[in-house]
């Protein structure tokens, strides 16, 4: 701009701070569950499709297991839908305490869950679900003014086998094992529809 034949700048400065802290908020919200804080249906299953393509680029070991939480209908019924609440939100604490950094957990919907188990091949996969199944089984949830409320879950595993399958098909592998500890008694872990725990 000129102004009696001087040169004058004008520049606008704006602090964008808190535009970009919204953003972030923002995108925390569109990835996470809003109850247990972890990791969403849809960002869960974006990051499954990374993995698979990762262990796949570089043949690496990748599992599955989907969790459900036996009973817990009974749960919300016997002690109301607050504690099934603080149930779910417990289930996420014991798991995140016995898995690793690397391996992510996302809640798929109710009280289903998926963990993904990145460098965890079939030599591996059935000591993590029997470790997380027993975690659970020996840390019931304690309630100030109900007492101890004991957990139980049965997991469904899988291995993805390094092959140009559906992330559909990885998780269908899983959630046959699921039914089938389910249909063996519940509080049992299956991989790939073999029993590994009684």
């Amino acid at each position: 701009m000129e102004f009696d034949e001087e040169k004058i700048f004008v520049a606008i400065v704006r602090d964008i701070t808190r535009r970009k802290e919204l953003e972030d908020e923002l995108r925390i919200l569109s990835e996470h569950d809003s109850l247990t804080g972890i990791l969403n249906r849809r960002k869960i299953e974006e990051l499954i499709k990374q993995e698979m393509s990762r262990a796949l680029r570089y043949d690496r070991k990748l599992s599955l297991l989907l969790m459900d939480i036996d009973h817990f209908k009974k749960v919300n019924d016997n002690w109301g839908h607050d504690i099934g609440d603080l149930a779910l939100k417990h289930l996420v604490s014991v798991c995140q305490d016995n898995m690793r950094k690397v391996d992510s957990i996302g809640r798929w919907g109710g009280e289903e869950f998926i963990a993904i188990l990145p460098e965890v091949g079939s030599e591996g996969i059935s000591l993590v679900a029997e470790k997380l199944r027993k975690a659970i089984e020996q840390n019931p949830l304690i309630v100030e003014g109900t007492g101890k409320i004991p957990l139980t879950i049965s997991i469904g595993g899988t291995v993805y086998e390094n092959s140009e399958q559906p992330w559909e098909t990885l998780f269908k592998q899983a959630d046959n094992a699921l039914y089938q500890a389910k249909n063996q008694g519940r509080n049992q872990c299956c991989v790939n529809e073999t029993q590994l725990s009684e």
